[in-house]
């Protein structure tokens, strides 16, 4: 049995925990509605952390088949 980043936590996630959460979930390349689904986030607080992330290089956008995949860089 595998631990999650938030088993032990308190029910309010932290930034840190929500940002190593969609580095993690991204890991292999994926959409945009995926991570939001996954990191249970909402859609203005995703394009939030993605544009952060984006920035930072933590993660990087491109194109495949006409859909945009963020993937990890870590």
């Amino acid at each position: 049995m595998t631990a999650t980043l938030t088993e032990n936590l308190p029910k309010r996630r932290d930034k840190l925990v929500i940002i190593a959460e969609i580095i993690d979930i991204a890991r292999n390349g994926t959409s945009k509605t995926h991570i939001m689904f996954k990191a249970n986030l909402s859609f203005s607080q995703l394009n939030q952390y993605l544009a952060l992330l984006s920035q930072t290089a933590l993660l990087e956008k491109s194109i495949v088949n006409g859909k945009e995949i963020y993937k990890s860089t870590r």
